[in-house]
């Protein structure tokens, strides 16, 4: 049996920079269209491969430019690998990376995959990183995938005109159509949210799972939101990350186990589902001022003294 991928689309088009577009402040460079089909040989027959647990190890070269990228997964998923996000990206979901990030992409091609990019860049964009929240993300947002292939087969209508002078209605274009996905994400976590307090609601959450694994996919299920929304919520409320919240929340339950238990200090690294002990003792070096075991030294220092 072996397995076989047919490359079924294959559009990309490069659109020249003209002097108008520079002046506008935001070009669009490249659209493209790109899809693979998988089948599983046997006996001669062609069958369609349905075991889609593996990922491939066919990796898009890493990137690294001094333009945006925008790839929206229309069908299938593909893992991704940046500085700020590692996982699956899903059909229906989009993911845009800033200039100089650093980057792979890798398709599942044990399923169908169909992915729609696009690369633009120019002052306008980079300008809204600065000042805005938009744009400020290397993670997953959901969005319908029929209003996305729709707003590109527009963008590729535009890139075929007769007319000299197509990079500012592309840009234009571009830059409404992102903007609705922003707002569409962002109104999403208001309706999700509604009648209920979404903090207390992710912090009972970490709770009940402080003993785990830190799974951030299984906790956007579980709230009903993307990585974007969470990660803007929990920065708007608390100022860090839901991972460095989690964090805190961990490292407190540790001195809790050190002052109160005879767990060694391996035991608690263990409890806790830190990486290894080393990673454990050097972050509660770095959150307390204390190693673990200064810190259980000193509570059992006060606890004698009381006595």
């Amino acid at each position: 049996m072996n397995s076989n991928i047919f490359l079924n689309t294959n559009f990309a088009e490069y659109i020249p920079i003209s002097e108008q577009g520079k002046t506008f402040g935001c070009s669009v460079i490249k659209l493209s269209n790109k899809g693979f089909q998988s089948f599983e040989i046997e006996n001669n027959n062609i069958k369609s491969e349905t075991n889609n647990s593996l990922i491939s190890n066919r990796w898009y070269v890493p990137i690294i430019d001094e333009y945006f990228h925008f790839y929206y997964v229309h069908e299938g998923e593909a893992f991704i690998k940046s500085f700020d996000y590692q996982g699956i990206i899903k059909k229906g979901t989009f993911i845009l990376f800033q200039p100089n990030d650093k980057f792979e992409i890798s398709p599942n091609l044990n399923k169908n995959y169909n992915e729609f990019q696009i690369i633009f860049n120019g002052e306008i964009p980079n300008r809204w990183v600065q000042n805005t929240k938009l744009f400020q993300t290397s993670y997953p947002i959901s969005v319908d995938s029929d209003t996305v292939v729709k707003d590109f087969n527009k963008l590729v209508k535009i890139s075929k005109a007769t007319e000299n002078n197509i990079q500012p209605l592309l840009a234009s274009t571009l830059i409404s159509n992102l903007t609705r996905y922003f707002f569409l994400s962002e109104t999403s976590l208001h309706e999700t949210t509604l009648g209920e307090d979404p903090f207390l609601k992710i912090k009972n959450y970490f709770t009940e799972n402080l003993y785990k694994q830190f799974n951030i996919e299984d906790i956007c299920d579980s709230m009903n939101m993307n990585y974007y929304q969470l990660r803007n919520y929990f920065l708007n409320i608390t100022g860090m990350s839901p991972y460095q919240y989690l964090l805190d929340m961990k490292i407190n339950k540790a001195k809790e186990l050190l002052e109160t238990t005879n767990y060694q200090i391996k035991e608690i690294s263990y409890k806790l589902a830190f990486d290894s002990q080393y990673y454990f003792s050097r972050l509660f070096k770095k959150k307390t001022g204390y190693t673990p075991s200064q810190w259980k030294n000193k509570t059992k220092k006060y606890k004698n003294i009381g006595e």
